[in-house]
């Protein structure tokens, strides 16, 4: 009962095989068999193109099993993933978004009624030969006095200065305003003035009970910051009677002079001690002491 069992398991396996393969059947392989080789393989089928190139090698008599070998091909090899992909189009990108310009007709916009102007400010900056651009003194006070907005809205506006002129594009009204700050900074009684800076410091203000008298309030454009004038008389006055107080600091010198128009800035360095750690001791106790530095 067992042997039947056993043929009938053996031939399904064959069968199956052979049908897998694509070949014949499993009696079609014996004159293989008789050729040399060993054990039992399936035939070739159009799925074994690798196997059926390697078994057409020459043996070790010089002729290959099987017929003679194809002739190799000129034309080189090609890979699928090296051939284009048919009916695919690259995308495009988009071109980079520019405003739209236009070249104008070559003149200034003049519907507010502008005019040019050019102001010669030569004697001022002559004056002014340490500063490297003078000019840019009196573009910055322009400024300050019209406002940024009047140069960068409507009406079409143009500002622009060098050593030997200031030239303005604007309303007759603006121009009016232009030429009066020119003309503070090129008149010569500027030649004749010397400005002093002084920089005193004081932590109680009580010292306006007595120099309210001898001061005369002035506007000042500054946030936060009021302006006096005096006399030079009370002026010595107050500064002998500032002197004598505990909280009184002079920060630089008397001699600052400062050019009509021109910036200046003045700094000062006091030393100032502080701990910044600490060194281990024996000594003393309690087994440190600090360390200074300035």
């Amino acid at each position: 009962m067992n042997r039947p069992v056993s043929i009938v398991v053996v031939f399904a396996a064959a069968v199956t095989v052979a049908r897998l393969s694509g070949g014949q059947p499993a009696s079609a392989q014996a004159p293989a068999e008789a050729a040399g080789s060993t054990g039992w393989q399936p035939a070739a089928s159009r799925y074994d193109a690798p196997v059926a190139a390697a078994a057409a090698q020459p043996l070790a008599g010089g002729q290959p099993y099987g017929g003679p070998l194809p002739q190799a091909s000129s034309a080189p090899a090609t890979s699928p993933l090296s051939t284009p992909a048919q009916g695919i189009t690259p995308t495009p990108m988009d071109p980079p978004a520019r405003a739209q310009v236009r070249q104008g007709d070559g003149t200034l916009p003049s519907e507010h009624g502008q005019i040019w102007r050019e102001y010669d400010i030569t004697p001022y900056t002559i004056r002014s030969e340490a500063s490297q651009h003078p000019e840019q003194a009196i573009v910055d006070w322009i400024l300050r006095e019209t406002g940024y907005e009047a140069w960068h809205a409507t009406p079409v506006g143009l500002l622009s200065a060098d050593r030997q002129a200031l030239r303005c594009y604007h309303t007759p009204q603006m121009q009016a305003v232009v030429a009066d700050i020119v003309d503070r900074f090129v008149s010569t009684k500027a030649q004749a003035q010397g400005f002093g800076l002084r920089i005193i410091t004081l932590k109680n203000p009580n010292w306006r009970t007595r120099a309210l008298p001898l001061m005369t309030s002035i506007p000042v454009q500054s946030p936060g910051v009021q302006g006096w004038i005096m006399a030079r008389e009370d002026a010595a006055l107050l500064l002998a009677d500032l002197r004598q107080r505990t909280d009184f600091r002079e920060h630089s010198t008397a001699q600052e002079l400062v050019l009509n128009g021109q910036t200046s800035v003045v700094s000062t360095v006091r030393p100032l001690q502080y701990v910044k750690g600490v060194i281990p001791t024996r000594a003393t106790w309690p087994g440190y002491q600090p360390e200074f530095g300035q």
